[in-house]
């Protein structure tokens, strides 16, 4: 059977946004943070520009209006670029990936 699908809305980075449609791949289910119980969560393949590197890799869907990121980038991730992270440091190379 062919999978699930979801569309969603992704802040560009300029100002702009962009809707996608994506297969659900799988759901996750996360714990609330300061309350009992879980939410569940889609799981989509994403390309992410990140240091010169396209990656793809699963990411999980959530509203992140209000925050002060619209994307958190994991451990996983972090792995499969081969990134080496200094905390000390933010925002140190600007995004060169072509959409």
């Amino acid at each position: 059977s062919k999978p699930d699908r979801i569309v969603f809305t992704l802040e560009d980075g300029v100002g702009g946004t962009r809707t996608l449609e994506k297969d659900i791949v799988d759901w996750v289910k996360i714990k609330n943070k300061g309350a009992p119980g879980s939410m569940r969560r889609p799981v989509v393949i994403m390309t992410i520009c990140l240091a010169h590197q396209a990656i793809a890799d699963r990411v999980n869907l959530a509203d992140r209006k209000g925050f002060s990121y619209p994307l958190l980038i994991g451990r996983h991730f972090l792995q499969n670029g081969r990134f080496l992270v200094d905390s000390e440091l933010s925002s140190t190379h600007a995004p060169a990936c072509q959409p």
